[in-house]
């Protein structure tokens, strides 16, 4: 009998024919391959789960620290819009306050011609209005000349 990694086979020494296995011993072979191939194929599957956990595990790390750059990047254009906005503001109000103050003084000024006495620098006042009108208008009809 010769031993082989499949089984055993025996071989006739007078005829030269070698006899088979015994059918139990090649259905436990059978079965031993069949084992060994359905373990490799869920071996196979196994770490095909495991692959893909570990990748998408790494993608969703990806895509938080990208979303956390992105909200500091929208955060940070936020508030220098919002520092350029408080800016802005500042100057408009200053602006207003100004024009407030010189409308004051242009009401004091009126209040001061309605009174029953005029004085000298109130007139002089409305004449360089005055001038300072037909200046305008002059500069209007040169540039229509022009």
């Amino acid at each position: 009998m010769i031993n082989t990694p499949i089984g055993s086979v025996q071989v006739d020494h007078i005829t030269g024919k070698s006899k088979s296995m015994s059918k139990g011993k090649k259905k436990s072979t059978y079965r031993v391959f069949f084992t060994i191939w359905v373990i490799l194929i869920l071996s196979g599957i196994a770490a095909a789960i495991f692959y893909t956990q570990l990748l998408k595990n790494q993608i969703v790390t990806d895509i938080s620290r990208q979303n956390e750059l992105q909200l500091k990047q929208i955060q940070a254009n936020y508030q220098e819009q919002v520092a350029t906005l408080q800016t802005d503001v500042q100057a408009k109000i200053s602006q207003l306050e100004a024009k407030v103050n010189s409308l004051s003084e242009l009401l004091a000024f009126t209040s001061d011609n309605n009174a029953p006495q005029t004085d000298k620098p109130n007139q002089l006042y409305t004449q360089l209005t005055e001038l300072r009108t037909q200046l305008e208008e002059l500069k209007a009809k040169l540039d229509v000349l022009k």
